[in-house]
């Protein structure tokens, strides 16, 4: 057996331990010692023809030793095939492979300018007649060493992919924390249907895990992890559709934590202050910042990821808020959803007399509301239903001797009339309070003063009935 058939046994039998497509037998006619030809038929399991080629091998050794007693004969042959494949090196052979189901693909190889070769990949045919590539698929370098490798199903990535960074080429590679590790580095991850699915890892050359992205066909979908050399983490961020929502987290070398924050889909939720001109607290508030849309593109082959933030929308009032006076007391205090009040909200004077109380369902004022003079005295009381005044009002003068009193029954859209028909008025027709202004001190707020109203209903009715 020539030396050509023998370097395509072992070259078919390391692209079975690759995971190749498998062959039901593999035949290899010696008959043209420049190309050997490969026959394939229909598919079997790797096993049998891994068994094959050792039995080949097995035969050829039994010739070997049969001819011990020309050995001189044997090593002028071997010499003859030596220079003959020196001399103009074999054609790789096309073979063709029929995959578990049925589909065949040929073997290509492309090589660099000194021969060597650089990709074999494995390519069939789409429905047009346009080759794909399609089975095991592997790069190397000029000096054999693999690059990468991994699987194609008809033009697309599918399943695991290992690759080599033999060098670092990428601005990423060359970052924090990866710039800590020792290269070469390794990349492996998962594909489906072209698209990255399930865990991107990668690894130093002493396989110490750098970091570990988690994906859900193409976006980031679950935690992005980063390690220090200590194996410690260095930073890990919660994704959901390919936006950042959740934690996210960084520790330092002495696992000090540096940052902790809450995103909502894209929407960094944090605390904002204002302050006085002395530095003194005015308002805090839970935020949720303008929502930071993440468009990402993820080069898995370079070890690449490039980002584009784009911000939508506005600063949203988004948890507790509360204001306070210049001398440090409390002003007023309630809680924010969607930039809308929610729940109770009290205010205060700056003496600490109680200014307001009142409750609001996502923005409007609902149930009792009620005011109070800065020395304790009530000032006014009434209810709200969805935002508008309804039932019994009362106010009342700083000695505590009522001013006005109404009660609201119904709703009227005449503007003329603030929030409905007054009726039952002693002494004097009035309107319920205003809302109060969140954010504005207490004593610029709307007072619920009385104030006169437009005709009675029944005098207008019959006003628009002439």
């Amino acid at each position: 057996m020539s030396r050509s058939t023998k370097d395509w046994i072992l070259r078919i039998t390391a692209f079975l331990s690759l995971g190749g497509p498998c062959f039901a037998d593999v035949t290899i006619s010696d008959t043209d010692d420049t190309a050997p030809a490969v026959e394939v038929s229909a598919p079997a399991d790797a096993g049998d023809v891994k068994n094959a080629v050792a039995k080949d091998a097995v035969a050829t050794d039994a010739v070997a030793t049969d001819a011990g007693t020309t050995d001189a004969a044997a090593t002028d042959s071997a010499a003859t095939d030596s220079a003959a494949t020196d001399a103009a090196p074999a054609a790789a052979p096309q073979a063709i492979a029929t995959d578990a189901k049925g589909v065949q693909a040929e073997l290509i190889q492309e090589r660099y300018p000194n021969r060597a070769v650089k990709v074999e990949r494995h390519v069939t045919q789409d429905t047009n007649g346009n080759y794909v590539n399609h089975g095991l698929w592997t790069m190397f370098d000029e000096k054999g060493s693999v690059l990468g490798r991994g699987e194609y199903r008809y033009g697309e990535r599918h399943g695991a992919w290992t690759r080599w960074h033999l060098t670092v080429a990428s601005e990423m590679l060359s970052q924090a924390p990866y710039k800590h590790f020792q290269p070469p580095f390794v990349s492996e991850a998962n594909f489906e249907n072209g698209q990255l699915n399930g865990v991107w890892t990668i690894y130093d050359s002493k396989d110490q895990k750098i970091s570990e992205f988690t994906f859900s066909y193409g976006e980031r979908d679950g935690k992005s992890t980063w390690y220090y050399p200590s194996g410690e983490k260095m930073r890990e961020i919660d994704f959901a559709n390919g936006q950042i929502t959740g934690t996210w987290q960084e520790w330092g070398p002495n696992k000090d934590v540096v940052r902790n924050e809450v995103f909502d889909n894209g929407r960094r939720l944090a605390k904002k202050v204002e302050t006085y001109p002395n530095g003194a607290t005015k308002t805090e508030c839970t935020y949720l910042f303008a929502r930071e849309v993440l468009k990402c593109n993820y080069d898995w082959w370079n070890g690449a990821i490039t980002t584009k933030v784009e911000k939508e929308g506005k600063d949203h009032r988004h948890g507790m808020y509360v204001s306070y006076h210049k001398n440090g007391q409390v002003e007023s205090e309630g809680e924010y959803v969607d930039d809308l009040p929610v729940g109770k909200f009290n205010w205060w004077f700056e003496n600490g007399q109680k200014a307001i109380e009142g409750e609001f369902d996502a923005g409007h004022q609902i149930g009792r509301w009620t005011w109070w003079h800065e020395n304790g005295q009530k000032s006014a009381s009434g209810d709200y239903v969805a935002g508008v005044e309804s039932g019994k009002w009362t106010w009342w003068k700083e000695d505590g001797k009522v001013a006005n009193a109404a009660k609201i029954t119904e709703r009227d859209a005449d503007p003329q009339v603030a929030g409905g028909k007054v009726v039952e008025i002693t002494p004097s027709n009035t309107t319920a309070a205003p809302a109060p202004e969140i954010g504005m001190p207490v004593k610029q707020q709307p007072a619920p003063k009385p104030m006169q109203t437009a005709r009675r209903p029944q005098a207008r009715q019959a006003s628009r009935q002439k």
